[in-house]
Formats: C-alpha cells, structure tokens, sequence
C-alpha cells in the first residue's frame, strides 16, 4: 500500500517538532564524568495541527488521515520565511556519503547551502528521511558540493538518489489516534496527529 499524501490545499496551523534521540549518556556510580554514548537511529517526529474548516474541505483530510494510521504519512515539511528554491536539481553524487557527509550534485553553481536548510533523501524504495544542513558551503562551479547533515544519515544513498530542498518531504508513521470532534456549529475540527520517522 502506498504512503498516503495530504491533500496539497491542506495549511497547518502549527508545527512543534522534536528530536527523537537514539543515544543516550552513561552516568558513572562515582565522581568520574558522565560518557555520551551515541547510536544509529536519530531521527524527527512532529506534531501538526490543523485550523477549523468547513465540513466540504474537510472530508479528504479525515480520509486519508484514516488510512495513514496503516499506511504511513508523507507532508510537505512547512518553511516558514525560508525560500530554499533556485538550488537546481539536487542529488546525491556518487555512493559513498555516509555518516553526516552528504555529497551533492546537479545543483546551481554558486548557490549558497545555509546551515539550518531542511532538505529530504529519498532511499531506493522512495522513503523520504528529514535533514538538516548543520555545515554552510557555496555550491562550485562544476554543481557540487559537500555539506554535514544532521541527523546522521541512515540509510545507504544511491548514485544520482533525489534529494528535495525546494519541498522538502517528511514521512513516517502516525503515532497518534485519529479522532475528531464535529460541534453543532458545524464546522469540523480536525486532530492534532503526530507523525514519527519509521528510522
């Protein structure tokens, strides 16, 4: 079955995203200092919240909001004053970034890579993975460049893999219940869901 979508007329109200931390830190039983212990698997969740609509607009949002309890959910990450177009068509170059280096290609030459602009990584199987740039870098002139990402990557990158800076994708599972509340005013207030990366 296939990621279910929301339908692109869809606004949030509000996003409030968190870190889903994977590592943990080792407290000593004595004085000695406290070790960070970090692990695979780092990743976002979210929660979104949507504004009152009328019923007619409504209907597809709880719809697919449904379905997306078993299927999983992909949205449009929100970015909010950050125009992140005029990159060109970005993807991974070559097979071997890994870890928080994440090699590009096929981008504008001279185009600048801000730290904090969100961009997805999409696997073989078409999953989306949220990121960050935590290292600013000026694409060269040949449309590459290598920035550090975080989290860390986690999965294996293709040759010539998509990645979307322009629109940016968050997918996961919807953690949350999908209940809604119809008052005698008749307009529908949708829920509030919370959507956590799978990995």
């Amino acid at each position: 079955m296939a990621v279910i979508t929301l339908p692109s007329t869809i606004a949030f109200r509000s996003v409030k995203p968190s870190l889903v931390d994977a590592g943990y830190v080792l407290k000593s039983g004595g004085n000695a200092a406290s070790t960070r212990v970090d692990r695979p698997g780092t990743h976002y969740k979210a929660e979104f919240t949507f504004p009152v609509m009328k019923p007619n607009d409504a209907r597809a949002l709880r719809s697919r909001l449904v379905e997306a309890k078993s299927a999983g959910i992909r949205v449009t990450w929100p970015l909010v004053d950050q125009d992140q177009g005029g990159f060109g068509t970005p993807v991974v170059d070559g097979t071997d970034s890994a870890g928080t280096a994440l090699k590009l290609e096929g981008m504008t030459a001279g185009a600048m890579l801000r730290e904090g602009t969100w961009l997805s990584v999409l696997d073989a199987d078409g999953v989306h993975y949220l990121h960050d740039i935590r290292t600013p870098v000026r694409v060269g002139s040949d449309g590459k460049a290598t920035t550090r990402v975080w989290p860390p990557l986690r999965c294996a990158l293709a040759d010539g893999a998509t990645v979307k800076i322009a629109a940016p994708q968050f997918e996961g599972v919807l953690i949350s219940d999908v209940e809604w509340e119809i008052p005698v005013n008749r307009l529908f207030m949708p829920p509030a869901i919370v959507i956590e990366e799978a990995l």
